[in-house]
């Protein structure tokens, strides 16, 4: 069931379609409604075998190492709250990695763990850097941090390099490309195409669509 959504990247409602189809694929019998005499999961069923897999795997003992390179992210706005996110790999198997690949290496979710994962009221610099020096208390050296250029995550991360000038810092090169590219892929103004369109649909057009 799980692998349809960790695997096959499948919706939570999908996945119930999926072993509903898998089941009358099989040739099982439908009652007078249309759904297979046999119970398929639910939905919340099949969020809370997920939320249970995701726990298990946040409550993982880390080994402590001194070659970590980090990923770290911060969600959109939550209401008043960001969820703080870090994710990450040691040095030497991201090196593995690349010799297998041949050409470099694609990660996945399988090659990282989850380090941190945190709901913050405040995500001041300060509070990103203190939560770096928690992380690295727990798991060893930190060699390298990969991140966007948020002003919360950069100032975060100037006052976490004063303490440790070791550790170099990088731009996420896909919020890079993201940002380059955006220009050619947003969709232009009603000015643009000579076409007059309702005042909202305007006012929604004023910033480029990604």
């Amino acid at each position: 069931m799980l692998l349809h959504v960790l695997v096959g990247l499948a919706s939570l409602r999908g996945t119930c379609r999926l072993l509903q189809s898998g089941l009358t694929a099989e040739g099982l019998v439908l009652d007078e409604s249309g759904l297979v005499e046999q119970s398929i999961p639910a939905l919340s069923t099949v969020r809370s075998w997920l939320f249970r897999i995701g726990l298990y795997t946040l409550q993982q003992p880390v080994p402590r190492r001194d070659d970590w390179i980090v990923i770290l992210d911060l969600t959109v706005e939550l209401g008043t709250a960001k969820v703080l996110a870090i994710v990450g790999l040691p040095q030497a198997r991201l090196q593995a990695l690349s010799e297998r690949e041949k050409q470099g290496c694609s990660l996945g979710h399988q090659d990282v763990a989850c380090l941190a994962l945190e709901v913050l009221e405040h995500s001041t610099g300060e509070v990103i850097a203190n939560r770096l020096e928690c992380l690295e208390a727990r798991i060893g050296r930190i060699r390298q941090i990969v991140a966007d250029h948020g002003s919360d995550v950069q100032s975060g991360l100037r006052l976490y390099q004063d303490r440790h000038p070791e550790v170099r810092p990088t731009y996420d090169v896909t919020h890079q490309v993201a940002i380059r590219m955006k220009p050619t892929t947003s969709m232009p103004c009603a000015d643009t195409w000579g076409m007059k369109w309702s005042r909202p649909i305007v006012r929604r057009c004023a910033k480029p669509v990604s």
